[in-house]
């Protein structure tokens, strides 16, 4: 995926996640998405990275992180360098695992942005 993404001319993947249970079944979603500059115009690109049951039992914190990180080897990305900002399930599960895969602090979930980045 991430070779794909440097083919089209892109360089930062923004990813979205969700979970959700329904009926007694839990499911899962990571989207991602990236502008692609061409000439003079901005295009956004989205695509579905994984959707399915959640095969890891309980929506845990580290089962979240876990599952995040098999979606990120299977495509080679690397989470600290190939991905922009995360939007995340609101979830306090879904924040504890985007905290472990991106190595977050609390307060860049909160503030929507990691601490080291500035407003643009």
């Amino acid at each position: 995926m991430l070779l794909c993404v440097l083919q089209v001319g892109g360089t930062i993947i923004g990813e979205q996640s969700d979970a959700m249970t329904k009926h007694g079944v839990s499911y899962i979603v990571l989207n991602g998405t990236m502008i692609l500059k061409r000439a003079s115009e901005l295009k956004l690109v989205k695509f579905l990275l994984d959707y399915g049951e959640f095969p890891l039992g309980a929506h845990s914190a580290k089962n979240t992180e876990t599952w995040w990180a098999g979606v990120h080897g299977r495509y080679g990305i690397r989470p600290l360098v190939d991905v922009g900002d995360p939007t995340i399930d609101g979830a306090s599960n879904g924040k504890a695992g985007a905290r472990l895969v991106f190595k977050l602090p609390t307060a860049a979930l909160t503030a929507g942005r990691r601490q080291n980045q500035p407003r643009t």
